[in-house]
C-alpha cells in the first residue's frame, strides 16, 4: 500500500542527500501547534480520506507492520501508547546525553497536529520506513527542546538540523518562536 505523507523528516532526508518528493515547508504551520488534535480526531480524518480502513483488523495492522509504515501505526496507535513511545523515545535519547523537556503529551500532540494538517492540505505523501521518531526530534529542536548537553545555543543546534534554508524558513513562518530561541542565545 502506498500513501503520501510529508513530514518533518523530509528536510532531514534533503539535507543528507536523499531525493525527497517535498519538505516541512508543505505541512508545518505556527497554528499547527495550537490545534491540539486528538488521537480519535487524527483516526477520523485518516478514514475520511481513505488513508486507513474503516475498519481495521489484524491483517491490516500486521501488512503495516511488515511494511514498516509507522506513521499509519501512529494514526491507529491508540493515546496511551503514543505517550509510552514518546517516553521511550525520551529515555532512548537520555541515553545519548540529550534532555528533552516537555511532556510527552505534548509531542504526541504535536505529531497529530502535523499529521493531521497534512492530511486536511492534501500533502500526505508518505511512504515506507520514515518514522515519527525523527518528527519528534525535529520538533523538540524547532521549539528549542533538545538540549544535547554541549552547551551550543539552540538555533546552532537548529541551524545544523535544519540547514540555513530550513532556519530562514522557520523565521519566515514563526517568527516569535525564532525569537524566542534567539533571545535564549543572547541570554546563554
Amino acid at each position: 500500500m502506498k500513501v503520501l505523507f510529508l513530514v518533518i523528516l523530509v528536510l532531514v532526508s534533503v539535507y543528507s542527500g536523499n531525493i525527497c518528493v517535498a519538505s516541512i515547508y508543505d505541512v508545518y504551520s505556527p497554528t499547527l501547534t495550537q490545534l491540539g488534535i486528538s488521537s480519535e480526531t487524527l483516526q477520523q480524518i485518516a478514514r475520511e480520506k481513505g488513508i486507513i480502513p474503516k475498519t481495521l483488523d489484524d491483517i491490516y495492522l500486521k501488512t503495516q507492520i511488515d511494511e514498516k509504515s509507522s506513521i499509519i501505526l501512529w494514526i491507529v496507535m491508540k493515546a496511551d501508547d503514543k505517550l509510552q513511545l514518546i517516553d521511550r523515545y525520551k529515555h532512548d535519547f537520555e541515553g545519548i546525553g540529550v534532555i528533552i523537556r516537555h511532556p510527552s503529551s505534548h509531542y504526541v500532540e504535536q505529531i497529530n497536529n502535523v499529521i493531521y494538517q497534512s492530511i486536511l492540505n492534501g500533502t500526505y505523501a508518505f511512504e515506507g520506513e520514515e518514522d515519527f521518531g525523527t518528527l519528534f526530534k525535529s520538533i523538540s529542536i524547532m521549539e528549542g527542546d533538545y538540549d544535547d548537553g554541549s552547551g551550543r545555543s539552540k538555533i546552532v543546534i537548529m541551524e545544523e538540523y535544519l540547514k540555513e534554508e530550513g532556519v530562514e524558513w522557520y523565521r519566515d513562518i514563526n517568527p516569535k518562536n525564532y525569537k524566542y530561541l534567539i533571545e535564549g542565545e543572547e541570554k546563554e
